[in-house]
Parts: structure tokens; C-alpha cells; sequence
């Protein structure tokens, strides 16, 4: 009975189906179908809520209005699976690309997975972060040799589309997203989000080091990817960006 309950008031909360649900309460001040649209309300409200904190320009750019549609579509196909609502929403990215009112901006998924990865860096475990003091007495001979992990809480998002500028626009507009864009987004050690866009070195710099190149292997990528790329500027960016985590070997 408490099963078929639950999974009553599941279907009402996902698909507005009432009477069933309903069914399993008692008469009193409101009717029940009533009570149970009051219930889907607060949790659709809440679910709407949480999708908004993750997903702030698209919420911007799409207008509030339209965003609570996408919103109750996307709560239908993919209602919570755990009790971490922090964790809620990942699925944004993949929704996007499928759902029909959205199909004519192709750069929404890229922004969704932007905004997913400043998500995830907010709530990335804790990791010791290199440093320029971790670096020191290390010879240069044997820092060519070490492989620079990234941080938990950094992502790098490669994109067909200008997904910073977009995530700066206050609306959409001709042109917004035009040019391909990669962006980095890193957590501080004070836990401030931190993001900037990456040239084409760079990214192959941090592609490099995700796949556990050593620094010199990493740095022919980035030069091979951007003749002048300046690596000696770029790791003193990340080591200020808390990009990477301390090596194992030291």
C-alpha cells in the first residue's frame, strides 16, 4: 500500500495526474485533488529553483518565464535520483540539444555545460593545491619531467561557440555566439569560481596534463596547437588559479 502510494504521488508531481494520488487522502478543509496540486506546486517551484541557482545565464537569456517551462519539461524527464540536490540538473547539457523549443540556438548545450561545470567545480572535493612554493628546489631539469594533475574542481569546456560571451550577455542577439571558444573554470582556495576563456595553446596545454602528459610533453601540445603560445605566463596564470593539484612525486 505505501509503495503504491508513493508511486502515485510521484506521477502527480512529475506528470500532473492528481486523481490517483487523490484517491489516498481524506476529505477535509480543501479537496484532495487540491492538496496534491498544492504538493506538485512546491516541488516543482523547488526543482525550478535549484535548475535557476545551476543555470543562471541560461535562465538570463531564455527569459525567467520561458526558463520555468523548460524547467517543468526537463523535471519530467529527469526527476531527482538522489537526495543531493546540489547534484541535480547535469542532465541540462543533453536535454537541450533534444528538446524541440530549443532546437533553433545549437549553443544553449554548450552553455549548459558551461554553467554545469562551474556546478560541479562549487562542489568539487577539497585537493592540495600546487603552487609556485610546491615547485620550489625542484630542478629544472626534473620539472620537464613532471605530470601536473588537475584539480578536481577544474574543467575545461571546448566549444564551436563564444560560450563566455554568451554566459556575459544580457540577451541573445545576432552574432552572440559566433566563434569557438574554450573555457577554463577553476575553484580559488578561498572557493571563489573562477573563469576565463583559454587560447587554442593553453587548452592543449590542459588537455595535455588531464590525460597525465609530463609538463615538456604538455608543452610541445600547446606549442604544436599556438606557435607563440607563452607557457612560462600560463603556468604562473594557473598556478594562481589553483588549476592543478600538487604531484604525486613530490
Amino acid at each position: 500500500m505505501l509503495a503504491e502510494m508513493q508511486r502515485s504521488f510521484r506521477r502527480a508531481v512529475l506528470t500532473g495526474e492528481l486523481a490517483e494520488a487523490a484517491a489516498f487522502l481524506a476529505d477535509g478543509p480543501l479537496p484532495p485533488e487540491r492538496c496534491v496540486a498544492v504538493h506538485r506546486n512546491t516541488v516543482q517551484a523547488s526543482l525550478t529553483s535549484v535548475l535557476a541557482a545551476a543555470y543562471p545565464a541560461l535562465e538570463r537569456l531564455l527569459t525567467p518565464e520561458n526558463f520555468k517551462l523548460l524547467a517543468r519539461a526537463f523535471v519530467a524527464a529527469h526527476p531527482p535520483r538522489r537526495a543531493h540536490l546540489s547534484s541535480y540538473g547535469a542532465e541540462m547539457a543533453d536535454f537541450l540539444a533534444v528538446f524541440p523549443h530549443t532546437s533553433g540556438y545549437a549553443f544553449l548545450p554548450d552553455l549548459a555545460r558551461l554553467e554545469w561545470a562551474r556546478n560541479v567545480a562549487l562542489f568539487a572535493t577539497d585537493a592540495e593545491i600546487l603552487s609556485g612554493r610546491s615547485l620550489e628546489g625542484v630542478p629544472l631539469e626534473h620539472l620537464g619531467l613532471l605530470a601536473l594533475p588537475l584539480h578536481p574542481a577544474t574543467r575545461l569546456v571546448e566549444s564551436a561557440f563564444a560560450i563566455q560571451r554568451l554566459w556575459e550577455a544580457e540577451r541573445l542577439g545576432r552574432g552572440v555566439a559566433a566563434g569557438a571558444q574554450s573555457v577554463l573554470v577553476t575553484r580559488s582556495a578561498e572557493g571563489a569560481i573562477l573563469q576565463r576563456p583559454c587560447s587554442a595553446g593553453d587548452a592543449a596545454l590542459l588537455r595535455a596534463c588531464a590525460a597525465g602528459a609530463p609538463l615538456a610533453e604538455a608543452a610541445e601540445a600547446a606549442l604544436a596547437a599556438e606557435a607563440d603560445f607563452d607557457l612560462q605566463g600560463a603556468l604562473a596564470d594557473h598556478l594562481t588559479r589553483a588549476t592543478f593539484t600538487v604531484p604525486r612525486d613530490l
